[in-house]
């Protein structure tokens, strides 16, 4: 290649990448480095433009090849954190990680190369927004193919074997059906991990055969150019006339029919002087006698164009590769010709295998599943499967016969069909595959609830929720889009509710069960116009609707359990459930406390001694109760309250000193159980003398107590 083709590929390539690829926004990977057992491969050494889209080139000789990747990123686009797109081309083995400030580190596994393209890494870097890059690879190798041929004679319609050496067996295209190249036909096939070329002569003399190998993967030549074929060396052959006169079928494949007693078919046949018209010939598979009859030939007429109309009756199996078919006289080969005799295409079975699974007849699939097919039956070498709406198909020609073929589907994830038929040549074959929608459980962050603090998703509630103000109604809302995302389908999800509510004293006061809640996805799921939304929920649920006990009308400290879950009957994956606990808490309540304080020491405003022990008097307190926070009717140790309280209330004598008065009091109650039948509190605060007390001013009305009582619970 000269210096000016060089300058010019050089510009071409720059415009690609500046314009394409690499160069479009918002591209955050500024190099990738490919290291394999055979060198180091890097985006500005190794970029090659394919289909006018760049690619990192790089060698392999393996087929599963273990190769070390690093990502230089750019550091201005502020990158958190890189991930790589799943893919069924390669297997990691070591995760995508950071290595060094402006670097990411992963090893994987490629898998098939030869059979593998359109090879990508699929790059998703997250910052302000997540942003993807694509790294599209294109892989070449270097296969040597050898002819070993020990001799040069060949025999017209005579098919011959041999056998190409090659180091990389997988990297050869096979072509199972005869191809022409001047007047030496020839195919190649593969048994077990040997190829094999045969050919077939039609001339007599000396022959050429020149034949370039088609392969996978390409190689570069010494001039830098992509090459697709290996040139085997020419060969002359020596074709020579066979011992009995060839005759040639206009045929190459005749059917063998179910009842063979009663079917013949019409053939043509090359004519030859020594050939008699109507008589019956024997077609055995050997030249002695004594062979096993293949089939009966009876010839017609003779036609104008050189041959012979004949009936054939055929009751065997035959194989171009097994050899010559002799006509026979009686006992005496008279002729020779070869043909395929084959069963007409029959499916047996039909079978699926998904990543990592089992066989199985169950043509059950999904959206967006890959999926190997497998098809059994009799002479599907002959057959043109076809999988109706499905365009990206690829046969595995290494594991495919005449009995068995096997196909890799890409279930698209916007398939519009439930029936996939399975074609061969247009024709149904009476095998389908079946495209269920997803029915898998999703975690339960769709679910949200309102209790008056908004909408919240349950997942968040992970204790008890203790709520001070009255509930008006708890709401159950779900957002459908969040259900399905892009390439990770769910399905609809199948709910139930289940409510109880009981009082503070543990008494269950209302009980409710909602099932059959059905969501359906909505938004970005690619399967929403898909679904059957017959039975799909897409109102909210008000809990005041279901319970005859609406929330306004509970106490305090009634509890509300409520349970949301997956309907198990429905998955056969393990299902979500979430549990919540709303308590009606309050920080204080307000009641009438009697209780009679006794020994109450009192003190006069403007008086210099505390007055003598009182006996035993009687309070009648509108106090406040205070109850611990997060704490389920657990009542702090103190109240305060105002109220009356009668001063010596029970003393009798005419020494009594009683009176009546208002009172503010605080309370401590050592006994702190709610349970306590007798409790001793004691009251510390001050009052105000009521009525006419002798020898009292205004000022001495006032006074402060401090005191232990009496409390008696009923």
């Amino acid at each position: 290649m000269c210096r000016v083709q060089l300058f010019i590929y050089a510009c071409l390539l720059h415009f690609l990448i500046t314009t394409t690829g690499f160069g479009q926004t918002p591209n955050f990977i500024t190099d990738v480095e490919l290291r394999t057992d055979n060198g180091l491969f890097t985006l500005s050494n190794n970029l090659l433009a394919i289909r006018n889209e760049p690619h990192l080139a790089f060698f392999y000789e393996e087929e599963d090849e273990t190769v070390e990747v690093f990502f230089n990123i750019d550091s201005a686009k502020n990158i958190n954190s890189l991930s790589i797109d799943p893919s069924t081309d390669f297997d990691i083995i070591d995760s995508l990680s950071f290595e060094t400030k402006d670097q990411y580190r992963m090893k994987v596994r490629l898998k098939r190369l030869s059979e593998s393209n359109f090879l990508r890494f699929s790059l998703v870097a997250n910052n302000d927004k997540a942003s993807k890059q694509i790294i599209r690879l294109f892989t070449y190798t270097r296969t040597n193919i050898n002819l070993n041929i020990q001799e040069n004679e060949l025999y017209v319609g005579e098919e011959k074997t041999f056998e190409l050496f090659t180091d990389l067996p997988e990297n050869i295209r096979l072509q199972a059906a005869w191809q022409n190249n001047g007047s030496i036909k020839y195919r190649i096939t593969r048994r077990s991990n040997r190829i094999l070329l045969h050919l077939l002569p039609e001339k007599i003399g000396t022959q050429v055969f020149d034949l370039s190998i088609k392969l996978k993967r390409p190689y570069f030549d010494n001039e830098g150019s992509i090459k697709y074929e290996y040139p085997l060396e020419k060969r002359d052959f020596e074709v020579k006339e066979s011992r009995l006169t060839f005759l040639n079928v206009d045929q190459e494949e005749i059917i063998l029919q179910t009842n063979a007693r009663y079917s013949t078919q019409e053939i043509q046949l090359d004519y030859h002087r020594d050939i008699q018209l109507q008589k019956t010939y024997r077609i055995e598979e050997r030249e002695r006698p004594g062979g096993a009859l293949i089939a009966e030939l009876f010839t017609k007429t003779e036609l104008s164009n050189g041959r012979v109309l004949c009936d054939l009756r055929v009751y065997d199996y035959h194989r171009l590769s097994d050899g010559y078919l002799y006509i026979k006289s009686g006992d005496e080969a008279s002729f020779i010709t070869n043909f395929t005799i084959r069963h007409n295409t029959s499916i047996q079975k039909v079978s699926i295998q998904r990543n990592g699974g089992e066989w199985t007849e169950n043509l059950s699939v999904f959206p967006g599943e890959i999926i190997d097919v497998k098809v059994e039956g009799e002479a599907l070498d002959r057959a043109s499967f076809r999988f109706e709406g499905l365009f990206r198909i690829k046969t595995d020609s290494t594991s495919g016969n005449e009995n068995r073929q096997v196909f890799t589907l890409n279930i698209p994830l916007s398939v519009y069909k439930k029936k996939i038929e399975m074609l061969n040549f247009g024709e149904p074959t009476g095998y389908a595959i079946t495209v269920k929608e997803y029915q898998r459980p999703k975690d339960l962050q769709f679910v949200k609830i309102d209790y008056g603090l908004g909408e919240i998703p349950i997942t968040d509630i992970t204790t008890t929720v203790f709520y001070g103000k009255p509930i008006k109604d708890i709401v159950f809302s779900f957002n459908q889009d969040a259900i399905d995302s892009l390439g990770n389908l769910y399905g609809k999800q199948y709910m139930f509710i289940e409510v109880q509510v009981v009082n503070n004293r543990k008494q269950l006061i209302d009980q409710k069960r909602i099932d059959n809640i059905t969501i359906c996805p909505e938004g970005n799921s690619l399967r929403r116009n898909y679904y059957n939304k017959s039975d799909c929920r897409n109102d909210n649920i008000n809990l005041n609707n279901i319970l005859r006990t609406k929330t306004l009308e509970l106490n305090e400290w009634a509890r509300i359990e409520i349970v949301v879950g997956h309907i198990a009957s429905r998955y056969s994956d393990r299902v979500y459930r979430h549990k919540i606990e709303i308590i009606l808490s309050r920080k204080s309540t307000f009641d009438i406390d009697i209780s009679f304080p006794a020994g109450l020491l009192t003190l006069a405003r403007g008086q210099e001694e505390i007055g003598s022990l009182g006996g035993i008097s009687l309070a009648a307190i509108a106090q406040f109760t205070f109850y611990k926070p997060e704490a389920i009717e657990k009542r702090r140790p103190y109240r305060v309250g105002v109220g009356i309280l009668a001063f010596d209330a029970f003393n009798f004598s005419e020494s009594a000193n009683r009176y009546l008065s208002l009172v503010a009091l605080g309370s401590v109650y050592p006994i702190n159980r709610s349970n306590s039948r007798f409790n001793f509190p004691l009251h510390i605060g001050g009052g105000y003398r009521l009525g006419n007390v002798e020898a009292l001013s205004e000022q001495s009305r006032l006074f402060f107590l401090i005191g232990p009582g009496i409390r008696i619970r009923f």
